[in-house]
């Protein structure tokens, strides 16, 4: 026992410094970030009464179930996340901490600067991937990090009270840390799977899956590939057991509200069918708005009407996030041979499965953009690796990526701006 929470300090520890800037250029980028998703963040949240949603303007870009999720313990399906409960109790306690001192605002306040804390650091890990593990230059990794930073749901989500910044940062902390100790140790080690796994599961079940991927990539034989994804998995599925049982039994006894795994699954499978819409809302729905925002319109999701992107007015915008999808596919296909380029396609693999074959979700990338969004700048900088002896092209490729960050902040920023200072 003392020596699995001595294991777990030191990875705790590491985690924690590779979150942290280090020098100077780290803690440039993180102030910076930091500074321009707070001042949105927080003009919402006083410009607006947020708290009791009045507002259309703070409910436009805002609204995406954070009112609930400050109020409550989560949706349906959180009974199965090991630590989702967790967040939402310490968020409950300093919330009301924080109500009885500063008042209502100074809670969200305390829960905007959080996501945007978030946010911000996932930008921070994803500049020392490309600098330290694809070993671009120090203006290239930061001209992909502003790239990602101009994101649609990168921006949108600096402010959102919801779970997925937390899944943003995990997920690409643990892209970084697997990707760190494989370059030193040439295997992707049971240890780091093993905690990341619980980190990523833990905000979304399903994210449990990509780290445990890594072990096929591992130069082992089959036998001990599943030996190693079993090890793993089995204290997670031990975990996630354990809470679906107490919080299902508190759903029947004290709740009166109580779901069948039947009833959850059945839900779940109503998403899977295949119409006309199916490819538009794959390139539209999931890819395109994720990165350029699209006019917003009323929507029906389920059984509620709420504001979703819509389609967009000009036939450049189309092109534009067409041609990003085209990189993205490149570089995929082009460093099809790299074991980091592989983990990265794994990783995509997941939300295509889950988006695009069970469909669920598939007109919320919005948000769910912040399960992958980070692919975009990674396998980028992994194409400028594979053309680093055609300087040609390498520069062609600063001048796109300018472009797009300048596109991006004219569209992007420019609805934003209006709909929060307008």
């Amino acid at each position: 026992m003392i020596k699995a929470l001595l294991w777990i300090k030191k990875e705790l520890q590491h985690i924690l410094k590779s979150i942290l800037p280090l020098d100077k250029i780290e803690w440039i980028l993180f102030i910076f970030f930091f500074g321009i998703y707070a001042v949105c963040g927080l003009t919402l949240v006083f410009g607006s009464d947020m708290l009791y949603n009045t507002s259309i303007r703070s409910g436009s870009y805002l609204g995406y179930d954070n009112i609930f999720h400050y109020k409550t313990a989560g949706g349906a399906l959180d009974v199965s996340h090991p630590f989702i409960n967790l967040f939402h109790f310490a968020k409950f306690v300093i919330g009301k901490c924080l109500s009885f001192i500063f008042g209502a605002r100074g809670a969200i306040v305390f829960c905007v600067l959080l996501m945007n804390f978030l946010v911000t650091s996932t930008l921070t890990v994803l500049y020392k991937y490309l600098k330290n593990i694809a070993k671009l230059p120090v203006y290239r990794s930061l001209l992909l990090t502003v790239f990602c930073a101009s994101f649609f749901t990168v921006i949108i989500l600096s402010f959102t009270v919801e779970t997925y910044p937390f899944a943003f940062l995990f997920l690409m902390l643990s892209l970084y840390i697997l990707s760190k100790k494989y370059v030193a140790e040439k295997k992707f080690g049971f240890s780091t799977v093993l905690i990341f796994e619980f980190l990523c599961g833990g905000i979304t079940i399903t994210n449990a899956i990509k780290p445990l991927l890594a072990f096929l990539l591992n130069k082992e034989s089959i036998k001990t590939v599943f030996r190693n994804q079993l090890k793993a998995t089995i204290p997670f599925v031990v975990a996630v057991t354990i809470v679906f049982i107490f919080y299902s039994l508190k759903s029947v006894m004290i709740d009166n509200n109580h779901r069948s795994m039947i009833e959850i699954i059945n839900s779940i499978l109503s998403y899977l069918h295949f119409d006309k819409e199916w490819l538009k809302q794959i390139f539209m729905d999931y890819w395109s708005s994720s990165i350029l925002v699209a006019p917003l319109t009323a929507q029906t999701v389920g059984a509620e009407t709420v504001l979703r992107p819509s389609v967009y007015l000009h036939l450049w915008q189309y092109l534009f996030s067409g041609s990003i999808l085209l990189i993205f596919i490149a570089s995929l296909v082009l460093n099809r041979k790299n074991t980091l380029v592989k983990l990265l396609f794994f990783y995509i693999l997941i939300d295509i499965i889950i988006h695009f074959v069970f469909r669920y979700g598939l007109n919320e990338a919005i948000i769910f953009g912040g399960h992958w969004l980070f692919l975009v700048p990674m396998l980028t900088g992994w194409l400028y690796s594979f053309f680093k002896t055609w300087k040609g092209v390498t520069i062609a490729m600063d001048v796109y990526i300018t472009v797009c960050i300048l596109v991006l902040l004219y569209n992007n920023a420019g609805e934003i701006l209006v709909k929060i200072f307008g």
